[in-house]
């Protein structure tokens, strides 16, 4: 007896192989397609033609990976500790590319930031209390690294105290000539508070003192943060400090001859 199918008659006895085994083009598919990659990776070629075999061949292991701070050298950035001043530069002080005004605008705006800041900082921490644009200025701290051999650029130089000028930060000496500026790491209303503060701590208010005491002469001055405070920077607190009814400025002979009574 015959079965019929799409491919034509089919035996029972086949039919029943075909129920008991499973169809023959479907056995065991999936381990001889593994089979026969393996015997594709792992078996010589045939020989054909009376050539020589292929033998495997045994290729090295990939060397290990290397990271790039292996090969390349990393690029270290550290406060650095100035050896004349004793002050904390920030990391970006080692960096060359600080010292020259970025093309980016985005770039630069931030770096005019940290230049501000610096400024201010280091100009507090050595007591400094003008700024001169020149080239002398900018071989001096914090503007030139002597380690890196960087310095700023005169024209960097005056966009920098411009823009402390714009910020309040920073007075024109000379607005008419813009040669040099007064650099507010305290400012002039901040003066006048710390001036009135120490008078009236030390009591010397109803008393009357020259220009030169205030910030050269006596014991305690020496102990002052306005200790040798240039005396157009005094004028500017003493003025504010007239303003407020808290001080009386009193002409004498002279610059240094001034005196100021405080109330």
């Amino acid at each position: 007896v015959q079965e019929s199918s799409s491919y034509g008659p089919v035996s029972r006895q086949e039919v029943r192989r075909v129920r008991r085994e499973g169809p023959r083009s479907t056995r065991s598919s999936s381990h001889a397609s593994q089979s026969s990659l393996d015997e594709l990776v792992t078996r010589p070629s045939p020989p054909s033609g009376g050539a020589t075999a292929m033998q495997p061949v045994t290729l090295p292991p990939p060397p290990p990976p290397t990271s790039a701070s292996a090969s390349t050298p990393r690029l270290a950035l550290q406060p650095t500790l100035s050896p004349s001043t004793s002050f904390l530069f920030p990391s970006l002080y080692s960096f060359p590319p600080f010292f020259t005004r970025q093309p980016n605008p985005q770039t630069w705006l931030s770096q005019l930031a940290t230049w501000r800041t610096l400024v201010l900082a280091h100009a507090r921490h050595t007591r400094t209390f003008s700024l001169d644009l020149s080239d002398a200025q900018c071989a001096l701290e914090p503007f030139a690294n002597p380690r890196l051999g960087r310095r700023l650029a005169l024209e960097t130089l005056r966009t920098i105290v411009e823009e402390l000028v714009r910020e309040g930060q920073a007075a024109w000496v000379d607005p008419q000539t813009k040669k040099a500026v007064w650099v507010y790491w305290k400012r002039p209303d901040e003066w006048a508070s710390s001036i009135y503060a120490w008078v009236s701590e030390t009591g010397q208010t109803n008393s009357v003192m020259t220009f030169y005491e205030l910030v050269e002469g006596g014991d305690m001055a020496h102990t002052s943060e306005f200790y040798r405070l240039p005396l157009p920077l005094l004028r500017k607190a003493l003025d504010l400090l007239v303003k407020q009814g808290k001080a009386q400025v009193l002409k004498g002979v002279g610059e240094d001859g001034d005196g100021v009574k405080f109330v």
